[in-house]
């Protein structure tokens, strides 16, 4: 086998911050190599007008002047700022690939309407975001087609099918996405880089100190795979998680039962006994109750 790289257009560094003239200079979030995604973002409240440019540790951009003010642009290297007058909270999301930048509302949730829920909003599975780039959650979806929106109705951005995989479009007339198998799943929504994945979810089960972190105590769905039951018995301070599939790729916990997050800290067992545990993924954030 022979590997000869293939040498990109312009270097990308690592990290980025947009630096605000005359104020604070904030970190622009990322995942993964910067080559395989070069897409940073971050959330911007703009109260008032700003002067922004993009600024690496080698290399420092701005917006071509003529572009100056508008929501979509593109960057050229080199010293300066721009002007940013539209008030609101923003998403900026960098290229640095493609050397542009857009901003988008900042969104709180995305909405799964679909044909498991008869395309209706309000009974559609909501995901959350901690970066208002990535959006995860688990969300009930069928093999007849599901959208992404960033609202609870058709009037805002509609993430449809790109027509490559894993890709997304916002363009209103873009087909629908789809499952192989209608069910339960993991979500995983990029809305900068406009990319999705979703994982089945097969089981959920307790994981914890009580049984030496070995093997997930299965709990029962119910109620459209959103509440999920079981039976567990703790020692005194025993500590816990759920986890999907018997794996660690995808497991909740969190500082309380109240606002299970992926990846969470462990949950900690009220006093020693045997509980009947309820995990509820019908509300945001999720929730577990032990009785």
């Amino acid at each position: 086998v022979s590997v000869t790289p293939f040498p990109a257009a312009h270097e990308i560094e690592e990290a980025y911050s947009i630096a605000i003239k005359g104020g604070e200079t904030i970190a622009l979030n990322h995942s993964g190599d910067q080559y395989d995604n070069p897409v940073f973002s971050v959330k911007l409240d703009v109260d008032a007008e700003i002067e922004w440019a993009i600024k690496g540790a080698k290399f420092a951009y701005t917006p071509v002047a003529s572009e100056t003010d508008e929501l979509v642009g593109a960057l050229v290297e080199g010293e300066g700022y721009a002007k940013m007058s539209t008030l609101g909270p923003w998403v900026l999301s960098v290229n640095m690939e493609t050397l542009t930048y857009s901003f988008a509302p900042a969104f709180e949730n995305l909405w799964t309407p679909g044909d498991a829920n008869s395309w209706n909003h309000g009974g559609s599975q909501m995901l959350s975001t901690t970066d208002y780039a990535n959006y995860y959650g688990f969300a009930n979806l069928s093999t007849g087609g599901f959208k992404f929106t960033s609202a609870a109705d058709w009037a805002h951005i509609n993430y449809g099918d790109a027509g490559e995989e894993g890709k997304l479009s916002t363009d209103g007339g873009a087909g629908n996405l789809t499952v192989a198998e209608s069910g339960l799943y993991w979500c995983d929504v990029n809305i900068a880089a406009l990319t999705w994945k979703v994982t089945k979810i097969e089981t959920i089960g307790v994981i914890g100190s009580f049984n030496g972190w070995y093997e997930s105590v299965a709990l029962e769905p119910a109620h459209e795979n959103l509440i999920w039951t079981g039976t567990v018995t703790f020692n005194a301070g025993d500590e816990f998680k759920f986890r999907c599939n018997n794996d660690w790729a995808i497991n909740l916990g969190g500082a309380d039962e109240y606002n299970l997050v992926p990846d969470g800290a462990n949950l900690k067992a009220p006093a020693a006994g045997t509980y009947t545990i309820t995990l509820d993924l019908s509300v945001v954030p999720y929730a577990c109750y032990l009785e």
